[in-house]
């Protein structure tokens, strides 16, 4: 999986013309150092255990085990014998699409899925990859097509596996009132959201809906609205219509320090620094 184009830590995925998905059958032993980039990333080894770091943290894992790592994360691979998949989705093509904002929003930390924990769930995905394996590589007029909607239901069994858990076949009414918030907050994240406000909306006490709601994203109230901020703001960053001082006021940030402090946190590089990035590799966010 060979990482040429490389600015700072942002690295630019080369997808074929009218091709939104890469998938690398990688045995290299090399190195991959500290990067970031625009695409949803699937790792999972074949043979041999395999350790990725993702923002600090290192996940080890066994033979058809899967990471899936968001879209934006820093990450880094040491040089490890053995063989793995990767695959590589346009964030572009999830982005654009409204239809599809549940996956930003379920999919904003690194995801390990385990042989111990999550068995039944993995023989499932791993035979999706396999599907996806073989399309990629017996290439069609179709194939693309074939591919993104195996990619996008790998994507939403995995969301759905990490909502409902092992033991629900439908959504309980729980589930039903953090979707509905999400959604929420898809709609009203440029306004000022308190968790007052989430909390009313959602029925529950305030330290109760804190509670359930990192349950259901794996992140605070605060973090999951300034990433859903962040997303929006590569939007207008790449569109060049706005000022960066505008932008910082559009997606509901009150300072463009505020605004610089948290994208930096974020993506690893200032948002002067992400549209220069875009305007310099040509990179479309939609």
């Amino acid at each position: 999986m060979p990482i040429n184009n490389i600015n700072g830590d942002f690295e630019t995925v080369d997808f074929a013309e009218n091709r939104h998905i890469i998938v690398y059958d990688n045995i290299q032993n090399e190195e991959y150092p500290v990067h970031w980039h625009n695409s949803i990333e699937i790792v999972m080894p074949l043979t041999e255990k395999y350790t990725v770091n993702c923002l600090g943290e290192k996940y080890i894992l066994n033979e058809r085990e899967i990471l899936i790592i968001p879209a934006g994360t820093l990450h880094r691979i040491d040089a490890q014998k053995g063989r793995r998949i990767f695959l590589l989705m346009d964030y572009s093509t999830i982005s654009c699409n409204p239809a599809l904002n549940g996956i930003s929003a379920f999919i904003q930390l690194p995801i390990h899925l385990s042989i111990e924990s999550d068995e039944e769930i993995l023989s499932k995905l791993n035979y999706m990859i396999q599907e996806i394996y073989r399309e990629y590589f017996d290439y069609n007029a179709t194939s693309e097509i074939y591919i993104y909607i195996k990619f996008l239901t790998l994507l939403y069994d995995v969301i759905k596996y990490k909502i409902l858990g092992n033991n629900r076949t439908k959504p309980s009414e729980s589930d039903k009132i953090f979707e509905m918030i999400i959604k929420y907050i898809n709609k009203n994240y440029m306004n000022d959201i308190s968790l007052d406000t989430l909390a009313k909306v959602s029925g529950y006490s305030k330290f109760y809906f804190s509670r359930m709601f990192y349950k259901y994203t794996n992140s605070s109230v605060p973090d999951f609205i300034n990433k859903r901020r962040i997303k929006a703001s590569e939007l207008l960053l790449a569109d060049g219509k706005y000022s960066v001082t505008d932008i910082a006021g559009l997606t509901g940030f009150s300072s463009i320090t505020t605004f610089n402090r948290v994208f930096k946190k974020i993506n690893g590089c200032t948002p002067s620094k992400f549209r220069k990035f875009n305007m310099e590799n040509h990179i479309y966010i939609f």
